[in-house]
């Protein structure tokens, strides 16, 4: 095949998961690096384990991550339909071909029988295979049974007594026997094609050159070369990529945490930083170099370098990756970038605190890029500057009376109500002059009743920021400005008086 192409083809049984933005890249970036083609499909036959519109959501979530690809259901191409559930006659056309070839066969036996021969076969400790009971049907049996209506399936007619062998483009060689093949089923009763059959077909008529699928298709590939072999197709190249696995061992799993790939944006993660991260694992560049553009990774990418063992979805990694990139945007990208995850993501799954927040952010956007370059460097989501910019915006601050109990040298409410009393009869004396000046007094203040520096400065947080957790509490009270700071400390001592 002269020209590369390759393909993501996931199927539409629910959200993308995020390891699947794994086979993406891989495909992605050998197709680009190749001046290929890259295209997307989705096998939707298995109709049990269909959702309505997952295939509008996980065209969406790849949109998310800034992935293009060159066919597909919303953009069409060349050997579509793109969507298999829209070909149903070229799939029963295919299997009825190899029937009269002699490569497949009907096959009449009941839900009933087949399980039968299951558990027969796992008493005696057996792989569960079909007798080939319908083998030995004739044409004019087979005929007769058909008019009649009788439930039937096409099964793939597996040829005994040979070695399947192929060269993996990552575990390198393999080789299985056709005696431990099942007649695998090829067409389905309700008149849909079995995965086996219909991803054949479709990388042959749409000319993908190479498949990089996840591993445990890997069992499968024995299948689908005798396939290709009973139509006389050339087998694509074929590469298996390992699984992604939970830190604690096994899939990952969406009880440690979001693993569905629309869950990663929603959250607050910038898209090019989840992508750097899934670049690495399982993927090796020849030096020790962490971050990549995706141009970057495309030009750097070989299959070569996929490593063969699984590798580990380290979340705390991914949350470090997202807060470099973060940090690495200037003030305009941040309001910008910030502005557009807050209108897109925040509307409908946020707290009802935040709500009224959202609004005097998009309305108050110079207010908000002065407190940037106190965000930038303390969160590592977007999801977590809401907390930290609330307090900038609000008219009223509320308060937690748990939160005082950080305040050690504090004994009693009474007791920080009198710190506090202290702190603003200071303040009213005059403004601060500068930092310095500021922290002198408040230091004095500590000194004069005996309480550590440290709890005074932290009920002076509280007071005007309402959290213990907030930026650099100088800089955010230059921010909230003098005349405000004065009044959320009388709020707060009125307040406690109210809540002893």
């Amino acid at each position: 095949m002269s020209e590369v192409r390759t393909r993501f083809a996931p199927s539409p049984t629910g959200f993308v998961h995020i390891g699947s933005f794994i086979p993406i890249l891989y495909n992605y970036a050998f197709a680009r690096k190749n001046k290929g083609k890259f295209i997307l499909r989705f096998e939707d036959t298995d109709r049990k384990r269909y959702v309505e519109g997952a295939i509008e959501k996980a065209i969406e979530t790849i949109h998310m991550y800034g992935i293009e690809y060159d066919e597909g259901p919303d953009i069409g191409g060349p050997y579509g339909p793109y969507i298999q559930s829209q070909k149903l006659d070229v799939y029963k056309k295919y299997a009825e071909y190899l029937v009269k070839d002699k490569k497949a066969y009907y096959c009449f036996c009941s839900e009933k029988r087949l399980k039968k021969l299951r558990e027969a076969a796992i008493s005696q400790k057996k792989q569960p295979m079909y007798d080939r009971h319908c083998l030995s049907l004739n044409e004019s049996e087979v005929r007769k049974r058909i008019q009649r209506g009788d439930k039937y399936v096409i099964r793939l007619k597996v040829p005994k007594g040979k070695v399947i062998e192929y060269t993996d483009l990552i575990h390198g060689n393999v080789k299985i026997s056709t005696d431990v093949i099942d007649d695998q089923v090829l067409l389905k009763s309700d008149g849909y094609p079995t995965y086996h059959l219909a991803v054949v077909v479709d990388d042959h008529e749409m000319k993908i050159s190479h498949i990089l699928r996840g591993a445990e298709w890997m069992s499968s590939t024995p299948k689908h070369i005798i396939l290709y072999e009973a139509f006389g197709w050339e087998v694509p190249q074929i590469g298996h990529i390992p699984l992604l696995l939970d830190p604690e061992g096994g899939k990952l799993s969406k009880r440690k945490g979001s693993v569905a790939a629309h869950e990663f944006i929603e959250q607050g993660y910038l898209p090019e930083a989840v992508l750097n991260f899934l670049m690495l694992l399982g993927w090796s560049p020849k030096d020790d170099r962490e971050f990549f553009t995706l141009r970057e990774f495309v030009d750097r990418f070989s299959i070569e370098g996929i490593n063969k063992s699984n590798p580990v979805f380290n979340r705390q990694k991914l949350l470090w990756y997202n807060k470099q990139y973060i940090m690495k945007l200037n003030t305009e990208q941040f309001l910008s970038r910030f502005i557009n995850w807050m209108n897109k993501y925040c509307s409908t799954n946020i707290k009802e605190e935040y709500k009224e927040l959202i609004y005097k952010i998009s309305s108050n956007k110079n207010l908000f890029k002065k407190i940037i370059p106190l965000l930038r460097e303390r969160v590592s989501l977007f999801r977590d500057v809401l907390s930290m910019a609330r307090p900038f915006f609000l008219e009223k601050v509320t308060y937690n009376i748990s939160d005082f109990d950080t305040v050690k040298s504090a004994k009693s409410t009474a007791e920080c109500v009198k710190g506090l009393m202290l702190i603003k009869k200071e303040f009213e004396k005059s403004e601060w002059k500068n930092h310095a000046d500021w922290e002198r007094r408040i230091r004095g203040i500590a000194d004069k009743i005996g309480w550590k520096h440290g709890d005074l400065f932290m009920l002076l947080r509280i007071a005007v920021l309402g959290s213990t957790i907030s930026p650099p509490l100088d800089l955010s009270m230059n921010i909230i400005g003098y005349k405000n700071s004065l009044k959320r400390i009388s709020e707060c001592i009125d307040w406690l008086k109210m809540n002893k």
